[in-house]
């Protein structure tokens, strides 16, 4: 099993393996932390119990907390998403702790404020645990990750294939481990069979749509627009033309020894592609970064339509 968070799985079971444990499992990577929820329940080898935070009560959770243990085998309680029930939140929470020494508890939290008592109480009295989504400046990570992964289930896997899924998908654990699993239903890891059958990601889409005005191919870049409408968020969409502008910009200006993947926070595979498909000189960037400084001031302060301020960018950028 590959790390997780800021501590190993082998090392956290030997840990705290048969002893009544709070686990606050923490963080916005939701791969890695029902990876980690398998992995204590599987160790404390008990039942589970997840009750409805919605509707959750203090008398429920005291039934939970002292009853169970009562009348029949070793229950954990996970409780999901606790902090959203704030007219209970902190009364929950000191109940729990109160009460640790009944039976295991999992809380799951997208974050937690270390500011609050509750969190300085938590701190005291349970494992905190922090899984972070990864970034592209963890793809080497995440390349030796999808080859592990890929070889449990008797896959090879072309690194090459690799580096393309984790640009064409983004470094996001739960999308590369489902479209792993689709390549292998398809029977089709190789590059081609990443394009045809992982849908792409729209910082791919942004890729190609500066790629294809950089270069000037009007009529490809007219289509890509009909078919981004209908499946595109105008905002975000802008907001990654404008990134993959910077990241060019940025390969205009850098000498042969900058290590720009690692300035940028970029894969070097990311970077390699785009200095491949946009070759602008310093002067045309600076031109380009005023095009869309200027569709972004009509957006915000002219109040025009996005997606006419993007394709009135992205033309002008042909014309560089």
């Amino acid at each position: 099993m590959w790390p997780v968070g800021e501590h190993t799985s082998a090392q956290i079971v030997s840990n705290w393996y048969n002893v009544l444990m709070i686990y606050v499992l923490t963080g916005t990577n939701l791969y890695e932390i029902r990876l980690r929820q398998a992995e204590i329940i599987k160790s404390l080898k008990s039942q589970t119990k997840q009750p409805n935070i919605d509707k959750l009560t203090l008398s429920e959770l005291s039934v939970l907390l002292l009853g169970e243990n009562l009348f029949s085998e070793t229950v954990t309680i996970i409780l999901n998403g606790l902090s959203e029930r704030k007219d209970i939140y902190e009364s929950v929470i000191n109940l729990i702790i109160k009460n640790k020494d009944k039976t295991d508890i999992i809380l799951i939290e997208n974050s937690l404020d270390k500011r609050t008592i509750i969190y300085k109480n938590l701190a005291k009295n349970a494992k905190i645990e922090n899984y972070k989504e990864y970034t592209e400046r963890d793809s080497s990570f995440l390349e030796k990750w999808i080859l592990n992964y890929a070889k449990e289930k008797n896959i090879t896997v072309p690194v090459k294939a690799v580096r393309l899924l984790i640009n064409w998908v983004g470094p996001n654990q739960e999308q590369l481990a489902h479209a792993v699993n689709r390549l292998a239903l398809m029977n089709d890891f190789t590059e081609e069979g990443i394009k045809t059958y992982i849908p792409k990601t729209p910082s791919s889409f942004a890729f190609d749509l500066l790629a294809t005005a950089i270069n000037k191919d009007s009529t490809k870049l007219n289509e890509m627009l009909v078919d981004l409408k209908q499946t595109q968020e105008p905002h975000m969409l802008f907001g990654l033309l404008a990134s993959q502008l910077i990241q060019a910009t940025t390969l205009t200006v850098a000498t042969v020894n900058e290590n720009v993947a690692k300035d940028l926070g970029a894969s070097p595979y990311a970077i390699s592609n785009l200095k491949r498909a946009i070759n602008i000189t310093p002067k045309q960037a600076k031109q380009a970064i005023t095009i869309l400084y200027e569709a972004d001031s009509s957006m915000k302060r002219l109040g025009i339509d996005p997606w006419q301020a993007i394709e009135i960018a992205l033309k002008k950028l042909t014309q560089l």
